[in-house]
């Protein structure tokens, strides 16, 4: 035997750590599945709600709120607009004297990136940002939907 494989075959090999108990276990899938940072500690509840909400593009917007809150949202076109559908990449980019063009598909690109920060910062922008956009989407005097709204009635 040559010196070499000794060498090789005296090295010690290290295992990865266990994975013993449940809790462990499930950390670890959840981790290993996870494709954003979770909202900064900082964030109050409902702000760290909705930062998960835009993350996984499912804000309560004009099109999601007209199958949810049909006593709220009568259509799903834009209220500022009313020329396309109030999706949440529309509704931020619209604004009163400058509506958005109904081709947008996309979210800006300081909010992907936001949604991407770990930063409290960041985070909180992009949460006071949509909901700027979203109170623009209010209709008269309805109540905002959401996190910190309680159920519609």
């Amino acid at each position: 035997m040559s010196t070499e494989a000794a060498s090789h075959e005296d090295a010690p090999y290290s295992l990865p750590t266990p994975l013993e108990d449940y809790g462990t276990i499930l950390r670890w899938y959840r981790d290993t599945r996870r494709r954003f940072p979770a909202p900064h500690p900082n964030l109050t509840r409902s702000e760290g709600t909705l930062y998960r909400q835009i993350q996984t593009d499912s804000v309560l917007t004009p099109v999601l709120g007209r199958h949810i809150a049909p006593a709220i949202y009568e259509t799903s076109e834009c209220t500022v607009c009313r020329a396309t559908r109030g999706m949440l990449a529309h509704i931020l980019q619209c604004a009163p004297q400058d509506p958005a063009p109904s081709s947008i598909r996309q979210l800006p690109v300081t909010v992907r990136r936001a949604i991407t920060s770990s930063d409290y910062n960041t985070q909180k922008l992009v949460v006071q940002c949509v909901r700027e956009a979203l109170e623009r989407q209010r209709v008269g005097g309805a109540s905002p939907l959401g996190p910190s709204a309680g159920r519609p009635t």
